[in-house]
């Protein structure tokens, strides 16, 4: 009777110790997804874009998609400078903001079209 019960405790405890860490890896998967990178985006529609002004994390990303009729060439001269090139109509391209600050972009073909992004 004293083998059994050893064995049945043993058992519940095994139970118990994969139980818990089943429980630690979910929380883990869920931490990590929280701290996950996001992506925005911006559209150029009328030679404008249709935001003036979003706020990201560092490490986020903004699609600029052009659903305009007219080419645009998207650019920044702020402290971190970048020029996405030419932007055929349908065209998307990707910006990372790696660092926090505030960021003036404009289209280079258009100089009224202007967008801040705040990197927290």
């Amino acid at each position: 009777m004293t083998g059994l019960f050893t064995r049945f405790s043993k058992s519940k405890i095994q139970r118990r110790q994969i139980l818990a860490l089943f429980v630690a890896l979910i929380l883990l998967l869920l931490g990590t997804l929280a701290f996950a990178a996001a992506t925005v985006t911006v559209k150029q529609i009328d030679k404008a874009f249709d935001k003036t002004s979003i706020s990201i994390k560092a490490g986020d990303t903004v699609d600029f998609t052009n659903a305009d009729t007219v080419a645009h060439n998207i650019m920044s001269r702020s402290a971190d400078p970048f020029n996405l090139g030419i932007m055929k109509v349908g065209e998307t391209k990707s910006r990372k903001f790696d660092h926090a600050g505030t960021f003036e972009v404009v289209c280079a073909l258009h100089p009224r079209m202007k967008l801040s992004v705040e990197v927290k």
